[in-house]
């Protein structure tokens, strides 16, 4: 009987206390992947791609009421295919960010990429450019955030094949691994007590 009381009393006070707004502040996860497919018999090319402020944020998809505070790049890598077609054994490729305002700055320099012999379908950039990907981040910042008036920004691949002037044919995946901090007013129970922080 006193269980039953207590219960009673319980659900008396939590359903009779108000609502008040408080701010959560959330960090999710985001990827972007530029997709270059390169066919020269030459060995020598440079390809296109572009990221666009909507497919940006149709990835992040933030809910209602949200407000982006922060954005970091966290890796890029290189995802590769290779068809049967494909005579280089290696290729060495630099990758340019054109900006919405039109300037150009490298994000990394002469990766190599193995094509033949060895299976290495993910690869990892570790010697980025901080120039380019600066730019890169106040770029996307800039898509989540509603700032800017630029609707993409480029994604240039280059590169040359060994042996010298044989065919290479490859498609290769620029994946961008970002993070993004927003925050967000919510209604709670007032009788929860003091969480989150104080809405602005």
């Amino acid at each position: 009987m006193k269980k039953l009381l207590l219960f009673c009393f319980a659900f008396t006070i939590l359903f009779s206390s108000g609502c008040v707004n408080r701010l959560f502040n959330y960090t999710v996860t985001i990827e972007q992947s530029t997709q270059h497919t390169v066919d020269d018999p030459d060995g020598s090319f440079t390809t296109s791609a572009f990221i666009s402020r909507t497919t940006v944020a149709r990835a992040l998809n933030l809910p209602e009421g949200a407000r982006v505070t922060d954005l970091n790049i966290e890796s890029l890598s290189l995802r590769v295919s290779v068809p049967n077609t494909n005579q280089a054994t290696l290729a060495t490729v630099s990758g340019v960010l054109g900006t919405s305002a039109g300037s150009s700055h490298f994000l990394f320099r002469q990766q190599p990429i193995p094509l033949a012999g060895v299976n290495v379908p993910f690869i990892g950039l570790n010697s980025l450019i901080e120039d380019g990907i600066g730019k890169l981040k106040t770029e996307l910042e800039n898509f989540v955030k509603g700032l800017g008036s630029g609707s993409q920004v480029e994604v240039a691949l280059s590169g040359v094949s060994t042996p010298a002037g044989s065919r290479v044919t490859v498609t290769i995946h620029l994946d961008i691994k970002a993070t993004v901090k927003y925050e967000r007013c919510e209604e709670v129970l007032e009788v929860l007590g003091d969480v989150g922080e104080s809405c602005p």
